[in-house]
């Protein structure tokens, strides 16, 4: 009987588990931006509910495990209730974030991306933001974001380009946006750089 709960808990979470993932794959195919992101913290969030179950789940047989050894005839109800509280206090509950489920629903999350857009960096909120310049590839400092296409670039470095050429392409590849752009079509990216100051801060 034992078994077989023990079996049906594990083709349950098992099923959980890939659903998430699923869905996380789905987002990052069908979603952009805040949109994207949102959708992605709460798949996240709902992954550490999971870990968290089964964590509890794992510290709950152990500490029937460790009392069962601990018994004798002489131990009474209120014998073990105080041995399981003792042992429950001792043990401290596991961070959800280092289970094996959430860290590899990060790892394919990053992978996903990734493959969707190469030029893509994971930060660690789990926002997926440019941070470099797609033309120095180094991180930008001061981004401005193409409003016909939401990429950013090192302001500096744009309109240097803009300067000899007048209007040009996103250079970003994989870019939906096929049409031409100038300076006129750039603004101040403030979350972008609210988020490398945050990366600064660090």
């Amino acid at each position: 009987m034992t078994d077989s709960i023990e079996n049906d808990r594990k083709n349950m979470f098992k099923e959980a588990v890939r659903n998430v993932e699923f869905c996380a794959e789905l987002v990052i195919k069908q979603l952009e931006g805040e949109e994207r992101n949102a959708q992605l913290k709460e798949l996240e969030r709902v992954m550490m509910e999971y870990c968290d179950l089964d964590n509890n789940w794992r510290l709950e047989k152990r500490i029937v495990s460790e009392i069962e050894k601990s018994l004798t005839e002489e131990c009474n109800i209120n014998k073990i209730d105080e041995m399981y509280a003792n042992l429950r206090e001792k043990q401290i509950n596991s961070d959800p974030r280092k289970h094996e489920w959430f860290i590899n629903l990060k790892m394919k999350i990053k992978e996903w991306i990734q493959s969707e857009d190469p030029d893509c960096d994971i930060m660690s909120t789990g926002v997926t933001q440019s941070l470099l310049d797609p033309f120095t590839k180094r991180q930008m400092k001061d981004p401005v974001k193409n409003t016909c296409c939401g990429h950013s670039y090192e302001r500096i470095t744009i309109l240097s380009f803009l300067k000899s050429k007048k209007e040009m392409r996103c250079p970003v590849v994989g870019c939906r946006y096929q049409g031409y752009f100038n300076e006129n079509h750039l603004e101040d990216d403030r979350e972008l750089l609210r988020q490398l100051k945050h990366l600064e801060d660090k």
